[in-house]
């Protein structure tokens, strides 16, 4: 991918997570930045990494490799390539999580159903983690992962709408396209 589309990913980001994905003000830093950007992301889809973006709901931007993750699973369910878990897989990939990313972490989920039903029970930290009901966050959680497995099959993940918009405004050449310029990151 070439290094505009990867300032143009960036100033996406700068977008969506105005507190919290900030753009290196020094030129050596943000040249870096676009540099990993390039070889995490490089092979994948400009439109389906917005849609990863724009569909990643949380109060922390992704990091490259997380984007990456992303990219691949929303890519895979628009091709039709992954079917949710079941519910015990789903709760087994959740206890793996806990153990192995932790509170702190943002663990990466096989199939956007089981974010859905994190979110649906407060979220990975407080929800999850922080639970003083194991048990009934449990039941919480196999209640809502059926809804969300229900809704994603009926109604398809939130990102392909979203990616369909953003390929529909790639094809924009106009006031309507982010450009780097306007957030004082001109292509270098």
């Amino acid at each position: 991918m070439e290094r505009e589309r990867i300032n143009e990913l960036l100033a996406y980001g700068a977008v969506l997570w105005p507190r919290t994905f900030t753009l290196p003000a020094d030129e050596t830093r943000y040249s870096l930045t676009v540099q990993v950007w390039q070889d995490v992301l490089g092979d994948l889809d400009p439109t389906a990494i917005r849609a990863a973006m724009a569909d990643w709901l949380g109060k922390f931007p992704p990091t490259p490799r997380e984007l990456r993750q992303a990219t691949i699973a929303i890519s895979r369910l628009i091709a039709g390539d992954t079917p949710a878990p079941d519910v015990d897989e789903a709760l087994a990939e959740l206890e793996r999580a806990v153990h192995l990313v932790g509170y702190m972490g943002r663990p990466g989920w096989s199939h956007p159903a089981i974010t859905d039903a994190v979110r649906s029970v407060g979220g990975w930290a407080d929800g999850i983690c922080h639970t003083t009901n194991p048990a009934a966050t449990r039941a919480h959680f196999i209640t809502a992962y059926t809804a969300a497995v229900s809704r994603h099959r009926d109604h398809g993940s939130p990102a392909i709408p979203i990616l369909a918009a953003a390929t529909a405004r790639a094809e924009l050449d106009g006031p309507q396209r982010i450009h780097l310029e306007e957030l004082g990151k001109g292509p270098s």
